[in-house]
């Protein structure tokens, strides 16, 4: 039991540093990139390729020179890390911003921690075929240390956000991580096989290896791997893209996605009738929250977690069950179980982190792996006499295939259901005047009817929801009343660009980042957070003040560019240079701002990096417009970053933050920072003044020169904010930041 008990606790260990470094990393890698929600994607496709390479490396090793034979020669690669940890993040700011973003974070990865995450990989299957090989009454049954493993994933993956995060910096973070990898080097080392062979190993070093496993059963093995894989990164793309992309909701997914492995490997598999009989009606809510996603209905934040990671859970389980059952027996197959696996969410990972952002204008990741959690069902089970039975694993693929078609008509006739019901519907509603909202249950309706009829054909199922992705998009389309609606979408995101009532305006995921008038006589106002009675706009049009050289840092539609006073110079920095291209095409303030005098330059990349590209006291005016969303770029709102800023507007300059936001609250964390670097805030709100064509804005001020403080202060009337001490946040750093915990807070604010 006691040698049990240390192959338990050196396959926890392993695991919990393979999982602890990813949101090390990718946190370290946010700053660089702006902060994109992509950016953990990247990190999974990373992580899931290298965990491949791992399983199949000592898949090969261990066909090669055997178990026993191997586990000396594998002190070579648990030894080479000790050369490149703790972290060399320095290493990260090479970066070449004309590249793919999925590119660099891969190329970056592989440089800092691709030795130490690769030589972690291989511990699970490593240390479970040692135990195989010994004479412990557990090696016929050494599958469950992957419970063990993947309990070790989810406690660092829980206790990162709680623990680590919000206490340590990451270079302390960096040699902790250091530390905790000698510990679990000592632990395998005392998991070694002896050299002496015994009974036990030496029975299965001279076994003749098992026979190769059926391409049908290995290909159904690695397409449940890979929808469970594209489920967890469907959700957390859903989460991450307009909530926050920070490491606590990239944990929860992946959490629930592995507890579904802990639930089913362990010694007594737990999965009730209840969740298998379950798959119909999740593809039905999966449906319903894909349609309320399309038709704009905002669920609160944490009414959108549980719904997802509910759902995720219940389909993990799903698909993760029947891998259990139809694990090999013989564990002589155990790597190459394992390297399917691997494979499979390798797959799922870089279908739905690398693949769809490029090839897909909408965000239809979560429909497509229901599609696809569906097509593997299809093929790993069979409905017989309404039970479920699972084909023998030598059945060929294209029996199968043939075993889930059934009839061609009836799954004609159910996507002709669909296809009517997705036309049809809308267009009356539209006719009788109803909006958006109210037409959700009458869609719905006809469609989980639909879903139901394929219960016992679950590539029906898939071909249904294959037909309901590309038809809510035209649902969307006949409802909103927009018109020229243009999509666009990169790693940094999804841009919609449509005209309504008049306006054009430009959405960002799910945030709204300005509008203009389409006729002449008006397309020269700054509509939305620039409107002329925002407080931004009030302070370029007085005339106390004057700016002639401005930075801004974020663009949208460029508004901000026609609230500026001849002759002046305007610098933008955004991170996407698409956007310089959207808003040049699509809206007019910019070309409006050229014809007043203003000259533009456009710099593409990181804005706080190409600030620090330009001579001190280059602005008289340095506007920090990057928070109005979700995805809050933590590296912006640093004590470095502030003290960048003030270098770069010099002793009299203006720093101008627009810190409008629906899910934190950024005035403490301002007011602390301003603290931290020795310069007063002024805060100003059009709240409770707003006018019809402008949105409510919150704006800080950050600024050193007297005058300029008692201009704002009495002519302008913005004010000093007083926060009480005790509810002001650690100033963040490039060290430290904690997103959770201003999202806690804001939370605790409104209850």
């Amino acid at each position: 039991m006691a040698r049990l008990l240390i192959f338990q606790a050196a396959v926890f260990l392993s695991a919990f540093l393979l999982f602890q470094i990813q949101p090390i990393m990718a946190k370290s890698l946010l700053p660089i990139f702006g902060g994109s929600y992509l950016v953990w994607g990247a990190c999974m496709a990373f992580f899931q390729g290298v965990l491949l390479l791992g399983y199949g490396y000592t898949h090969w090793v261990q066909r090669r020179f055997g178990v026993v034979r191997y586990s000396r020669l594998h002190l070579i690669p648990l030894l080479l890390p000790l050369l490149l940890i703790p972290v060399r993040f320095e290493w990260l700011a090479h970066v070449d911003y004309e590249r793919s973003m999925f590119l660099q974070v891969l190329l970056l990865l592989a440089i800092t921690v691709g030795l130490p995450f690769f030589t972690l990989s291989t511990g699970s299957v490593l240390l479970q075929s040692w135990l195989a090989h010994s004479n412990h009454p557990q090696r016929d049954n050494p599958y469950v240390l992957y419970s063990a493993s993947n309990a070790g994933s989810i406690l660092a993956l829980l206790s990162y956000p709680v623990l680590f995060e919000p206490t340590m910096t990451l270079h302390v973070q960096a040699r902790l991580w250091a530390v905790l990898y000698m510990a679990m080097l000592a632990l395998v080392l005392l998991c070694l096989p002896p050299r002496r062979r015994t009974a036990g190993n030496q029975a299965r070093e001279d076994t003749p290896p098992a026979a190769r496993t059926p391409r049908g059963e290995a290909f159904v093995w690695v397409l449940l791997s890979a929808s469970g894989s594209a489920l967890l990164l469907a959700v957390t793309n859903i989460l991450t893209f307009d909530v926050a992309s920070v490491p606590f909701l990239w944990s929860i997914p992946l959490s629930v996605y592995l507890l579904t492995f802990v639930l089913l490997f362990k010694r007594t598999s737990w999965c009730p009738d209840w969740i298998r009989q379950s798959f119909v009606y999740v593809l039905v809510a999966g449906v319903a929250l894909h349609l309320m996603m399309t038709l704009r209905w905002e669920l609160p934040v944490v009414a959108s977690i549980l719904l997802y990671c509910g759902l995720l859970f219940l389909l993990c389980m799903r698909c993760h069950g029947l891998l259990a059952a139809r694990r090999p027996a013989d564990v002589r197959e155990l790597t190459r179980f394992y390297l399917a696996l691997s494979f499979g969410g390798f797959l799922g990972s870089l279908f739905v982190g690398g693949l769809l952002p490029i090839a897909s204008s909408n965000l239809v990741e979560f429909p497509l792996a229901l599609m696809l959690a569906a097509v593997a069902l299809a093929l790993a089970t069979r409905d017989v006499d309404g039970a479920e039975e699972l084909p023998p694993a030598n059945e060929p693929l294209r029996t199968r295939l043939r075993a889930a078609v059934g009839g061609w008509r009836r799954p004609v006739l159910l996507l002709l259901v669909v296809g009517l019901t997705m036309t049809a519907l809308p267009t009356l509603g539209k006719l009788a005047g109803l909006g958006e909202r109210l037409l959700l249950a009458p869609l719905l309706l006809p469609l989980a009817f639909v879903l139901l009829a394929t219960r016992a054909r679950p590539l029906w199922s898939a071909l249904v929801i294959a037909a309901i992705v590309p038809l809510s998009g035209v649902s969307e389309e006949i409802l909103d009343g927009s018109t020229n609606m243009i999509r666009h979408r990169n790693y940094y995101g999804i841009y919609k660009i449509y005209d309504r009532d008049g306006m054009r305006f430009m959405q960002h995921g799910t945030t709204l980042h300005g509008r203009q008038y389409l006729d002449s006589e008006r397309a020269h106002v700054p509509l939305s957070y620039y409107h002329p009675s925002a407080p931004a706009s009030e302070l370029l049009n007085s005339k106390k003040l004057s700016f002639q050289k401005v930075g801004m840092i974020g663009l949208g539609p460029g508004a901000l560019a026609v609230s500026l006073r001849p002759p002046a110079r305007f610098d933008i920095f955004e991170l996407d240079r698409d956007n310089f291209l959207l808003a040049e095409q699509h809206f007019t303030y910019l070309d409006q701002a050229r014809r007043n005098g203003i000259e533009l330059a456009y710099h593409a990349g990181d804005g706080r990096l190409a600030l620090a590209r330009h001579d001190d006291a280059a602005f008289d005016l340095l506007v920090i417009d990057a928070f109005s969303s979700g995805a809050i770029p933590a590296h912006l709102l640093t004590v470095e970053a502030i003290e960048q800023y003030l270098r770069s507007v010099g002793p009299r300059g203006l720093v101008l933050f627009h810190i409008s936001n629906k899910f934190v609250d950024l005035e403490p964390l301002l007011y602390s920072l301003a603290r931290a670097v020795q310069t007063p805030m002024l805060v100003k709100t059009n709240h409770g003044a707003v006018e019809i064509d402008a949105d409510p804005t919150i704006w800080v001020v950050l600024t050193r020169d007297e005058p300029t403080l008692f201009t704002l202060r009495r002519d302008l009337h913005w004010r000093r904010p007083v926060p009480a001490p005790d509810t002001l946040p650690r100033p963040w750093t490039d060290q430290y930041s904690n997103v959770l915990g201003l999202f806690l807070q804001r939370h605790d604010d409104t209850e």
